[in-house]
């Protein structure tokens, strides 16, 4: 039978149902964020899950010969999803969102990395519902009053259907753009203890004068941004924070008071604190009570392996897309003595700043070798207005201590009308480290979905057939900008359907003649090419030998030549001199300014071209990667090069028939 068949075969892929979730927790906490910091986006609701069908042609064939040849095709069904989520941040307001973070990718939002189509309610405490939501799902329409928000309608699940990590950079409440978005210390404390609606329920009337608390952190540049997520004792909290600013709490006279732990007078800041140093009381046997037969002074000694010489402090670098950071700063007197005794690391990630760490490093350091011994004791009446962190001399001729200073960390009054108190030894300094320059890290994580620009426009010819062992074949060269690592190529001949034909993972060294090139002879020692590299690269000079061997080879439209020298002009603009010409049988003619030209090597994309394809127009996208591989290009948003194929790189056809005459004859 004359007739053609057609076999079509499907590859379908398996559809999900529904969207896929990594964890679910009920009544998980919602982030209180002072300052800005980094804070994970979490799930609130989800819907309109939607799946998207894809089929991409694959390959299709014809038969050989006459009419009976049939045609076989086959494609692949592929799906891609998307659901209507909400994603909640904060206690709010908040004062914005910064940067995002979307798995390994970030951006703002928006953005490439993120997607498009995000509404922000910033937690106003009168919000209103999602205009969205309450068109589509009226009865879910809540407001979530008092709770930063971010909605999307048709968020892209891509093929997996699973919901990726979220994370945003939030600048939360007492934000100070001074001081690069960081709160201060005290005003957190002060909002945390009693704020009415997220507060610890402390009445504001029992929180003393913070003033001295406040100039010795701005002094200090102790500012700080700390993000409580996870239900634990307000105590904890607070102990954590009194930690990160090298201070204590104090309730003395019906109000809780902070006291820091610096002796030495500090500015910076525009603020000034001087500690009380001088000791409230010189003590001796006279004026401690017996307690029985024991020692009036009784010592405790902190054993030498707990004596930590250092004490890792991890901490959000904020400069390291708020990832966990180590600073560590040793006292080198004592590991110079006795080697490193190091602390477990302590967790601090309201500290954003490598130089704030550090310094708390060595304060902690410091406190811990220095103050070894413990003393308890019992004061009457005659003292009750002492209280934990005054300073005291004790003078004890049993124990050897004459005008010892300490510092008190316990007064409690027993049952029987006298003050316990438990001290600690204190040399004066310890609590006080050099406010030394701290060189920080620039940032090394990468935007691995960064935009990587356009490809520049390339360079497309069909090179002599000698090149490509008489396969015609079309030669395409490009580049990029700072980010680009790449391209993937894509060809059609309707641009309607394009198909993936391969990648470029190498600059090419291509650009343009900046001025004429005249014609010449094989050896042209005369003129000079200008030229101006369009993605950077380097053209070297060679030996003469290295020119005749074509080691140079350079495509200048249309033409093969090879250079010896190559002069820099300016950035990626050479002169090359000294020229073989018209290598491979390509024609030596003149070139003008603005001719293309290509330095033939590994950068070029080789593409092979059935013989049928002559005189046919090609449509070539190129759809470009970052130097990390990822921020790949929407292929629907790239604008196609044009290209008609000519067949220059056919070899000449040979006869259809040969004669031979051959005679015998004798050699003389």
């Amino acid at each position: 039978m004359g007739g053609s068949s057609t076999t079509t075969t499907i590859e379908a892929g398996e559809k999900l149902a529904g969207i896929q979730l990594q964890t679910s927790t009920y009544g998980s906490g919602l982030t209180l964020q002072y300052g800005r910091n980094r804070v994970p986006a979490k799930l609130i609701w989800h819907d309109d899950f939607r799946a998207i069908k894809h089929v991409e042609k694959q390959r299709s064939s014809g038969g050989k010969g006459g009419g009976g040849g049939g045609k076989s095709t086959i494609k692949t069904e592929s799906w891609t999803y998307e659901a209507s989520i909400m994603f909640a941040l904060a206690e709010g307001p908040i004062g914005g969102i910064g940067r995002c973070w979307v798995d390994k990718s970030a951006g703002a939002l928006n953005s490439r990395a993120t997607g498009s189509g995000w509404t922000f309610f910033r937690g106003n405490r009168s919000q209103a519902p999602w205009n969205w939501l309450r068109s589509r799902h009226p009865g879910k329409a809540v407001g979530y009053a008092g709770t930063a928000v971010l909605a999307n309608p048709r968020l892209d699940l891509g093929e997996s259907g699973a919901l990726k990590n979220y994370s945003f950079e939030i600048t939360g409440f007492l934000s100070d753009t001074d001081f690069s978005g960081d709160a201060h210390p005290a005003q957190i404390l002060r909002d945390f203890l009693s704020n009415g609606y997220y507060g610890a329920g402390w009445d504001s009337a029992r929180i003393g004068d913070l003033s001295d608390y406040d100039n010795y952190c701005r002094a200090m540049g102790f500012f700080i941004s700390p993000g409580f997520s996870q239900q634990r004792p307000a105590l904890e909290c607070v102990s954590d924070l009194l930690t990160a600013t090298n201070s204590d709490a104090v309730w003395s006279d019906g109000v809780l008071k902070i006291r820091p732990y610096g002796d030495e007078p500090v500015s910076g800041n525009g603020a000034s604190y001087s500690p009380e140093v001088t000791p409230l009381y010189d003590l001796d046997d006279d004026d401690f009570l017996q307690t029985g037969d024991e020692d009036p002074v009784q010592v405790e000694r902190k054993s030498a392996s707990d004596a930590h010489n250092s004490h890792p402090v991890a901490f959000s670098d904020r400069r390291q897309a708020y990832n966990e950071s180590l600073e560590e700063e040793p006292d080198p007197v004592d590991v110079e003595r006795f080697g490193v005794r190091q602390a477990p690391k302590r967790s601090l990630r309201m500290i954003t700043r490598a130089g704030h760490a550090k310094q708390l490093s060595r304060i902690l350091a410091q406190r811990s070798i220095y103050t070894k011994n413990r003393y308890t004791f019992y004061l009457g009446l005659r003292y009750a207005l002492l209280e934990p962190m005054d300073l005291l001399t004790l003078t004890d001729r049993g124990l050897g201590l004459d005008q010892h200073p300490v510092r008190i960390l316990e007064f409690e009054e027993d049952s029987e009308d006298r003050f316990r108190v438990v001290a600690e030894e204190w040399p004066f300094g310890i609590a006080h480290a050099a406010l030394f320059e701290v060189q920080e890290g620039d940032g090394t994580a990468p935007d691995v979905d960064a935009d990587p620009g356009y490809a520049n426009p390339p360079a497309i010819f069909e090179p002599p057939a000698i090149l490509t062992d008489g396969d015609p074949e079309l030669w395409l060269a490009t580049s990029g900008g700072a980010l680009w690592g790449g391209c993937e190529i894509w060809i059609s001949t309707d641009d309607a359907s394009y198909q993936l034909v391969g990648a470029i993972n190498t600059r090419a060294r291509h650009g343009e003649l900046t001025a004429s090139l005249p014609g010449g002879g094989v050896d042209d020692h005369t003129n000079t090419l200008a030229v101006q590299l369009e993605g950077g690269g380097e053209l070297s000079s060679v030996p003469v030998e290295d020119r005749d061997d074509l080691v140079t080879l350079a495509w200048v439209d249309g033409e093969l030549l090879a250079y010896q020298s190559a002069t820099l002009t300016g950035a990626d603009a050479y002169d090359l001199k000294r020229f073989k010409r018209g290598c491979y049988g390509t024609p030596i003619t003149s070139h003008a300014a603005g001719s293309g030209f290509v330095r033939m090597d590994e950068g070029i994309f080789r593409y092979a071209l059935p013989s049928s394809r002559i005189g046919q127009q090609f449509y070539i996208k190129l759809v470009s990667l970052n130097v990390w591989g990822g921020g790949k290009q929407d292929i629907a948003e790239i604008s196609p090069y044009v290209y008609v194929v000519t067949g220059r790189g056919l070899l000449p056809a040979g006869p259809t028939s040969c004669t031979m005459n051959i005679s015998n004859s004798k050699p003389n």
